[in-house]
């Protein structure tokens, strides 16, 4: 998907750059790994950081949803094992709408809303498919839904 390729770009660039900063490609993907080690939930999820008390920043501070799709993402991307994965699917399954829409709990935005239930959707999906996995009830209804009109209620 052009996500996920975009997504490994970056990854690839910033291991290209990272003798110019005086680390190793090894140090960083260790260190990388140790971080979602600490941040591995065991009921699936991940924290945005190490500290409990940190709510995360950008997209991880909008949806509880990102720090998971992330962790997802590199993890399927370098080929690593994740931590409790069939955890992680279920946690993500239980995020699940019937009308097809995903929702977080945590995080600085109404879930119910046009934009973020678009948001959600889009990072669950994009999680479940690095994991191999498919969503419980069918998405496309809750983006038919938006291109229908409820678009009009999203901000200029």
């Amino acid at each position: 998907s052009p996500m996920t390729h975009a997504f490994r770009s970056f990854l690839s660039l910033i291991l290209l750059c990272a003798p110019l900063y005086g680390q190793s490609q090894k140090k960083i993907l260790d260190g990388l790994r140790e971080f979602y080690k600490r941040t591995a939930q065991k009921d699936g999820s991940f924290t945005p950081g190490v500290d409990p008390k940190y709510q995360g920043m950008y997209d991880c501070a909008y949806s509880d949803l990102a720090a998971v799709t992330y962790a997802c993402t590199v993890h399927k991307t370098f080929g690593w094992e994740l931590p409790y994965e069939e955890k992680t699917i279920e946690w993500l399954h239980s995020r699940q709408n019937k009308d097809g829409s995903f929702f977080n709990v945590a995080g600085t935005v109404d879930p119910k809303s046009p934009q973020v239930k678009v948001y959600n959707t889009t990072q669950a999906l994009v999680a479940l498919h690095a994991l191999g996995a498919k969503p419980k009830h069918d998405p496309l209804p809750i983006f038919e839904e938006i291109a229908k009109g409820a678009h009009q209620t999203l901000p200029p």
